[in-house]
């Protein structure tokens, strides 16, 4: 289940007649070496994470990781449910969570990195082979290699 652009996907769907995610969960089995069932485990788990990231700032309002913003996504809540927006109702709750995410910290996620496959790798060289990469040239004093829930680009 390989392809490299979008237009390969849809033909890969296409050609086997599945919908999309499927294609997508079949993919991440295969280059994982893990069943689809676990495949499902480690999204659901990824999605948790990532709605605890669009919702805990929103009530404990936390300073990014640069320190620049901290609490703004709790004062947009805030005015939202007064019904005051000046983009609409979709629009301000499409900022507001993007907001909390900023803030969020990746400490909230208890380590896993939820941009490994889900987030902000998307578009760039597949994260596994970089990470089986960083695997095979890892040097420390330890000699242990990255986890692969941990994509030397994340900050947790």
């Amino acid at each position: 289940m390989e392809f490299n652009h979008g237009t390969e996907l849809l033909e890969l769907c296409e050609k086997n007649k599945m919908p999309i995610s499927l294609v997508m969960k079949k993919r991440e089995a295969e280059f994982s070496g893990i069943t689809e069932e676990e495949v499902e485990k480690k999204m659901r788990k990824a999605w948790k994470i990532m709605k605890e990231s669009a919702r805990k700032p929103l009530k404990n309002p936390v300073l990014s990781i640069g320190g620049l913003i901290g609490g703004e996504a709790k004062k947009l809540k805030e005015y939202h449910e007064k019904g005051r927006s000046v983009c609409g109702d979709l629009m301000s709750r499409a900022i507001t969570y993007a907001m909390a995410v900023l803030e969020a910290k990746p400490s909230n996620a208890a380590g896993y990195c939820t941009g490994r496959r889900y987030g902000h790798h998307a578009g760039s060289q597949p994260f596994e082979q970089k990470h089986q990469a960083a695997v095979r040239n890892h040097r420390s004093d330890s000699q242990q290699a990255p986890s692969a829930d941990d994509c030397g680009q994340c900050h947790h």
